[in-house]
């Protein structure tokens, strides 16, 4: 029962930053207006809220699709951003 209240408790707080969290990305996406500066921002919470290594973001131009934001952390320098697209 203990365990079952706290875990609850641990979800309800989990829960919480997530939604302050993706208040903040809204806000964000909404007051951003440097496109790069958007979809890596996009990208880099992304990656946080689900723990991944990395992550990227096409863009599509006509019928193409081409990189438009790639982030790593196991193959990037400290920021976890992989440049030259």
């Amino acid at each position: 029962m203990v365990n079952t209240a706290l875990s609850s408790t641990l979800n309800k707080r989990e829960l919480e930053r997530l939604v302050s969290r993706l208040n903040r990305i809204g806000i964000a996406l909404s007051s951003e207006h440097q496109l790069h500066r958007l979809l890596d921002l996009i990208v880099s919470e992304a990656r946080s809220i689900t723990n991944a290594d990395g992550g990227s973001l096409y863009v599509r131009d006509g019928d193409k699709l081409k990189f438009a934001v790639a982030q790593t952390t196991s193959l990037a320098g400290r920021n976890g951003k992989v440049t030259g697209f």
